[in-house]
């Protein structure tokens, strides 16, 4: 059975608005800014997966990366989150 564990968690502010550096969509049509960010991993995955939710909590796209600090790295390049806005899930 695969689990998902959230290891961290960040409520995007005014703040954290995108940069513009990339461009999410699904079915062809550009995905809002996300509310939400998190980083989960999966049981039996040594990778880390950036999961990007919207008003309602839901999950609306995500990226996979290698190491947790990859994925904050990503974070950080895209609504310049710091590695200080974290919080532990």
């Amino acid at each position: 059975m695969i689990s998902e564990k959230i290891l961290f968690k960040v409520v995007l502010t005014d703040r954290n608005p995108p940069s513009g550096k990339t461009l999410h969509t699904s079915n062809g049509k550009i995905l809002p800014a996300p509310s939400a960010l998190a980083i989960a991993q999966l049981t039996g995955d040594p990778g880390f997966y950036l999961y990007y939710f919207d008003s309602n909590g839901n999950v609306q796209t995500d990226t996979y990366h290698s190491t947790i600090e990859q994925a904050k790295k990503q974070a950080a390049f895209e609504f310049n989150v710091n590695d200080s806005d974290w919080e532990r899930a």
